[in-house]
């Protein structure tokens, strides 16, 4: 018997399982509006550094949109040569020197495995870096870079493309609302994300959507 087994199969695991079912099947999927950012590369690092500890659709998307719309696509070239300004946008101490660590980090993975389009850059590292999800600081690219954890991490990855979930405060909220026991820690709450999305047979980055989400 596997780990996983004997902790999906437990009687409370179950229970829970059944009230996160019901969530799930309360949400109206057909309306669920992802943000994709191909093409947009230097904009989905700017959403992603950005979107620690701030309203998404009231702060997050307005720094994007702002950043974009002093520049032409967007790229992560463009990060560079025009970094977004801390004063300008309200970033705390750091994020625009993250921000441009990010983008410098994806463009010489490009360089090293001789990647030319931006896209494909994001899609490859978000690949190659599966097995170092819960530690992403053996990533030489991006997990390195100073303001970089579990969840940002995770996030960059899921906008990348690849199937992932950001273990962050609203995930441990959603779930400690339907009786769950999450431990503390970002690693444990992705796991215990990841099982829960296998025992509910859908993507992980499916999951995450729907957990952004209140039932009608």
């Amino acid at each position: 018997m596997t780990s996983q087994h004997w902790f999906t199969s437990r009687l409370e695991f179950q229970t829970q399982i059944t009230c996160l079912r019901k969530y799930i099947d309360k949400i109206e999927e057909s309306n669920t509006v992802s943000i994709t950012y191909q093409g947009r590369r230097g904009a989905m690092v700017v959403d992603a550094v950005t979107s620690r500890q701030r309203q998404y659709n009231a702060r997050v998307l307005k720094i994007v949109k702002g950043w974009s719309s002093t520049v032409r696509e967007g790229s992560l070239k463009e990060l560079i040569d025009k970094p977004v300004d801390q004063r300008l946008f309200g970033l705390r101490d750091g994020e625009s020197q993250t921000i441009s660590a990010v983008a410098n980090g994806l463009l010489e993975f490009g360089e090293d495995f001789d990647i030319k389009d931006e896209d494909l850059i994001c899609e490859s590292w978000a690949s190659a870096v599966e097995d170092f999800r819960f530690a992403p600081k053996l990533d030489p690219y991006v997990g390195k870079v100073d303001g970089i954890g579990i969840a940002l991490f995770a996030y960059l990855r899921k906008m990348c493309g690849v199937d992932a979930i950001k273990p962050d405060v609203r995930v441990r909220q959603r779930l400690l609302s339907m009786g769950f026991e999450v431990p503390e820690g970002s690693q444990a709450l992705m796991l215990l994300c990841e099982i829960l999305a296998d025992e509910l047979a859908i993507p992980r980055s499916k999951f995450d959507d729907l957990l952004w989400r209140e039932p009608n």
